[in-house]
């Protein structure tokens, strides 16, 4: 299962709802509205070893979070 799971941008509310609705729910889950919060929610909770699966539509610019959270 997953720790924590997080959304942001249109629609991600209503994933977020559906994580917390589900049989086994994420422990803890997270609105982060824009790539700036994902990176500073990752900086800050992720450490050394940790597994973390990011998946966006092209428009988000994924690229950009990963390229500032490194």
């Amino acid at each position: 299962g997953f720790d924590v799971g997080g959304g942001g941008g249109v629609g991600a509310t209503g994933l977020l709802d559906g994580a917390r609705a589900a049989e086994r729910p994420p422990p803890r889950t997270e609105f982060l509205p824009g790539p700036r919060e994902a990176v500073d929610f990752l900086k800050r909770e992720t450490r050394q070893g940790d597994v973390v699966l990011l998946k966006a539509s092209r428009g988000v610019a994924l690229e950009k979070v990963l390229d500032d959270w490194f």
